[in-house]
């Protein structure tokens, strides 16, 4: 069966009310997958998150044209928000050394995102393939891989590589793909800080600075 493409917002929200709108809906939806969980995923729908929202299922129509839309707008959602985190951890310790850097930033996504609404994100890594719009999926992840390269390139006598746009990539799509892995099949192991150090460890064992 070909995969069904996402749709795009409706309604574009153009006033600043509109975009609140927007936002206040894709925060409720967050908090009421949370709620539900993997077992009860299948009874998320417009009408209990207009109810958890506080709107009317019209105005919920206005901006989501269907679920399906609405899942897919909140996985772009997240991902910004957990983009938006590394790049603030990068600026404030620009000063410490690059795995340090590269380690905090995993570690507070982990923190502020997978731990809090370790539900949603077991959802996203078991219904990804289902729900992500694959246009602005991949136009996220590449800012990613920008965000990491352009690092790499300012840091890139302390790791010696001459290809920080290829480690940016292995970076970026590693991180995300045993995130996913790990939500999936040991969702208890994000829980865990042991396991969590193990992982950044490993994550940043190319960017230890190269002895001479």
């Amino acid at each position: 069966m070909a995969k069904k493409q996402k749709k795009l917002i409706r309604k574009k929200p153009i006033q600043k009310r509109a975009e609140n709108t927007v936002t206040d809906i894709l925060e409720a939806a967050t908090k009421l997958l949370n709620e539900l969980g993997e077992a009860k995923f299948h009874q998320f729908g417009t009408t209990e998150l207009a109810k958890k929202c506080g709107v009317s299922i019209g105005t919920l129509y206005q901006y989501f044209p269907d679920k399906e839309t609405i899942l897919a707008e909140l996985l772009d959602h997240r991902n910004k928000i957990d983009m938006s985190i590394a790049t603030r951890v990068i600026q404030e310790h620009s000063r410490d050394p690059l795995p340090k850097v590269i380690s905090i930033a995993m570690k507070e996504i982990i923190n502020q995102s997978y731990i809090p609404l370790h539900n949603l994100y077991r959802i996203v890594a078991i219904h990804r393939d289902d729900i992500v719009r694959v246009e602005t999926n991949a136009v996220i992840q590449e800012k990613s891989v920008d965000t990491v390269q352009q690092l790499l390139e300012a840091r890139q006598k302390e790791i010696g590589s001459k290809h920080p746009r290829h480690l940016a990539f292995l970076i970026v799509r590693t991180y995300i793909d045993v995130l996913r892995s790990i939500m999936r099949f040991r969702p208890e192991y994000v829980r865990d800080p042991i396991f969590i150090d193990t992982f950044c460890d490993f994550m940043t064992s190319s960017l230890q600075p190269k002895k001479s």
